[in-house]
């Protein structure tokens, strides 16, 4: 909308003068148009400027954003696995003009919050803000598979052909069955990292914990891959052909891991995830394109057990090889309380 001292340009209709919007009668979207038109002239007329930004271009504004949803704000942080999913999760979907990424800086001695960024680790994804008046908090989201979920719901992906043929409910059981090995995976990695690193001085590290850990999350990404897609080349059935968030997860944990702290899980045997890595590797949301500083990679990279110094083998749940009879006490039972007594 384009204003002069004496005409406003409408939709609808073309030029209208202030005697016209006094006369007129119309609809009430429209009524809503032309009062705002004549404001615009008032303050025109007037020569009402604020912040060298004129009345009307203001009410524009205004008009412009009770319209439209403002963009959510998205707090990450580079060289972290949390925040490298979201980001390229994002880039997948083209959303990158959708949500507002502001990324924090590690200092010294702890993380530098920019304004406006609520405490806590990141990445936040904030739904709402606080009120003005101090009276409303904001909302937040403050895990990434909560963050994921949210731009799955909100953003969703067209129906795949895969989904087509009503397959759609199962697709998505799937993805999240999935993604349940996948967050134990990165939530095993991490803490082999916390205990193994010499980045993490702020809390007691154990070697023993380190290898622990490592060879349960090497043993619970050889589950996953057992329940794979045989063929792939990503991870989940019956859409295979095309990534989906577990791909997305595994995919940047397993490159963020390769970077931050020079391991490479994939070195250990793990051929199914490997296929997927490489497939992924190729898309254009894949690129890594951070760069941690050479005093952080010295530290974080100084490991205690390396992963080389641990042994590990596919876990297999065991079943009974000779039957023999159950002692009673032995044997899980159904039923109320009472029965069972």
């Amino acid at each position: 909308m384009s204003v002069t001292a004496a005409t406003v340009v409408v939709e609808d209709p073309p030029w209208v003068t202030r005697e016209a919007v006094a006369n007129s009668s119309v609809k009430a979207k429209t009524q809503a148009i032309f009062e705002e038109a004549i404001r615009s002239i008032d303050a025109i007329e007037k020569g009402q400027q604020s912040d060298g930004v004129l009345a009307s271009d203001a009410l524009e504004q205004e008009r412009v954003g009770k319209d439209s949803k403002s963009r959510p704000r998205l707090w990450m942080m580079g060289a972290t696995h949390h925040s490298r999913r979201i980001a390229v999760l994002i880039r997948e979907k083209g959303l990158q003009d959708e949500i507002e990424q502001i990324w924090v800086q590690p200092g010294p001695t702890g993380m530098r919050d920019p304004p406006g960024k609520p405490p806590g680790p990141v990445p936040i994804l904030e739904l709402r803000p606080p009120s003005k008046d101090g009276l409303q908090p904001g909302e937040y989201f403050y895990h990434p598979t909560g963050i994921a979920e949210y731009i799955e719901g909100r953003w969703p992906a067209p129906i795949s052909e895969n989904q087509n043929d009503g397959r759609g409910v199962e697709i998505k059981a799937l993805i999240q069955d999935r993604m349940a090995y996948v967050d134990e995976i990165v939530m095993l990695g991490n803490n082999y990292t916390f205990n193994a690193s010499a980045v993490f001085t702020s809390k007691p590290s154990s070697r023993d914990a380190a290898a622990s850990y490592w060879r349960a999350c090497n043993e619970t990404l050889a589950s996953l891959e057992k329940l794979c897609d045989p063929v792939g080349p990503f991870l989940v059935p019956g859409c295979a052909s095309e990534p989906t968030l577990v791909d997305i997860s595994l995919f940047t944990w397993i490159q963020n891991f390769r970077y931050v702290f020079g391991v490479d899980i994939l070195s250990s045997g793990h051929d199914r995830a490997l296929k997927m890595y490489e497939a992924f590797e190729q898309r254009p949301s894949a690129l890594h394109d951070e760069t941690l500083g050479t005093l952080w990679l010295d530290r974080t990279r100084s490991l205690s057990p390396t992963p080389e110094e641990v042994p590990w083998k596919v876990y297999e749940f065991p079943r009974e090889s000779i039957k023999k009879p159950l002692l009673d006490s032995c044997t899980i039972k159904q039923g109320s309380q009472q029965e069972n007594q």
